[in-house]
C-alpha cells in the first residue's frame, strides 16, 4: 500500500469529519449507542470536542490513543479524563498483525509455511511502556491475535503493579489464540478479554487451512474465559461488520461463514452473549455506574427493535432491526 499512500493526498479535518459522522449515524442505525474508539488520533480530538459542544456527537465515546502517536505527550500532559460524553483514558498498542495474512505471531510455526507471525511492538518496549503508562492512570489496550503475541502482551500486564492494573482494567483486544496457561492468567491479572465474535465468523471457515489440530483447539476460546475473567464485545469496525446483533448470534451459535460451527462448547449464553455488548462493555469503558442498563439514574441511552433478543432465536437476532434510538 506504501507507493499508493505516497501519492494520495491525507485526509482533512473535513474529510475525517464527514466520514466520522457517517459512521455515527450508521452506528445509531443499529441501536449503538456508545463506541470504543481504538487508534485514536491525537489531533482529532479537538474536532471530536466540538462536534460534541455543538450537540452532534451522535454516540458516547471511549477513546484509546495510538501508543506511537508524534503528538501523545500532548495527551499525556492533559492525563486520562472523561466527561459524559468522551472518555479520554485510554492507550493502544499492536502486538503482532492478523491472522488471514499469517501475521498473527504464534508459538509454533503456520500449517502451511514455517513463518511464526510478525511482532509489531517488542516484549521489551512494552514490559517498559505499559506498566508506566498504567501508574500514570492509562487503560491499556493490545491488539494481540496469536497465542505468543498474547503471552507477551500478559508479560507485560503482569508487570503492572496489582493496585494500578485493578484501577486501570486493561484490555487485550481480540483473544483470538491462547494457551490453557494464558487463559488462566487473565483471571489472575485481571485483564479484560475484549472480544469480536464477528472475527469468528469471518475466520473460522479457513482457519484449518493456516493451523494445525492443536492451534485450532486454542481459537476463540470464549467460554473458557468467561469462566475466569470479564468480556467485553465489539466488531473491529472498519475491518469488520459493526452490526451488534450479528455479533451477538454468532456468540450464541458459533456459526461461521460457510454456514458450519466451530467448536460448539465454546458457545456463550444469550445473557453473556447479551451482556458484552451491554453491561460487559460499559465496564470496559468505565461506564457501569451510567451505561449498560436501564436503571434510574443512568444515561437515558435506549434503541427500539423489532425483535425480542431475550426471547428470539439466534436467526431471528441476526436480522434484528433498530426501529429508533436515542443518546441522552
Amino acid at each position: 500500500m506504501k507507493p499508493f499512500e505516497a501519492v494520495l493526498p491525507p485526509e482533512t479535518i473535513d474529510d475525517d469529519r464527514k466520514t466520522y459522522l457517517e459512521s455515527a449515524a450508521m452506528l445509531r442505525g443499529f441501536g449503538i449507542t456508545t463506541a470504543h474508539k481504538a487508534w485514536m488520533p491525537v489531533d482529532r480530538l479537538a474536532m471530536l470536542e466540538e462536534l460534541r459542544d455543538r450537540g452532534e456527537l451522535g454516540v458516547r465515546l471511549h477513546l484509546l490513543f495510538d501508543c506511537n502517536d508524534p503528538n501523545l505527550d500532548a495527551i499525556l500532559t492533559r492525563g486520562p479524563w472523561a466527561d459524559d460524553w468522551i472518555s479520554a483514558r485510554g492507550i493502544k498498542f499492536f502486538a503482532d498483525g492478523a491472522l488471514g495474512s499469517r501475521g498473527a505471531a504464534l508459538h509454533e510455526p503456520y500449517l502451511d509455511s514455517d513463518a511464526r507471525g510478525i511482532v509489531v511492538e517488542t516484549p521489551e518496549t512494552m514490559n517498559h511502556r505499559i506498566p508506566a503508562f498504567a501508574a500514570e492512570g492509562w487503560q491499556v489496550a493490545v491488539h494481540a491475535i496469536g497465542d505468543r503475541a498474547a503471552t507477551n502482551v500478559l508479560d507485560a500486564f503482569a508487570r503492572i503493579d496489582a493496585d494500578d492494573r485493578t484501577k486501570t482494567r486493561p484490555r487485550l483486544e481480540h483473544a483470538q489464540m491462547l494457551t490453557d496457561e494464558d487463559v488462566a492468567r487473565f483471571g489472575e491479572l485481571g485483564v479484560i478479554a475484549s472480544l469480536q465474535p464477528i472475527h469468528m465468523y469471518s475466520d473460522a471457515a479457513w482457519a484449518h487451512e493456516a493451523l494445525s489440530p492443536a492451534q485450532l483447539e486454542r481459537l476463540f476460546r470464549w467460554h473458557d474465559l468467561s469462566k475466569v475473567t470479564r468480556l467485553a464485545g465489539g466488531s473491529d469496525f472498519p475491518i469488520e461488520d459493526p452490526n451488534p446483533w450479528h455479533g451477538i448470534s454468532v456468540a450464541m451459535t458459533r456459526r461461521h461463514r460457510n454456514d458450519g460451527v466451530f467448536h460448539v462448547e465454546q458457545c456463550l449464553t444469550r445473557q453473556q452473549a447479551l451482556a458484552l455488548y451491554l453491561e460487559d462493555g460499559a465496564w470496559a469503558g468505565f461506564a457501569e455506574d451510567r451505561q449498560g442498563q436501564l436503571r434510574v439514574g443512568f444515561h437515558a441511552d435506549w434503541c427500539a427493535l423489532d425483535t425480542d433478543p431475550f426471547l428470539a432465536s439466534p436467526d431471528d437476532i441476526w436480522n434484528t432491526r433498530c426501529l429508533e434510538s436515542s443518546v441522552g
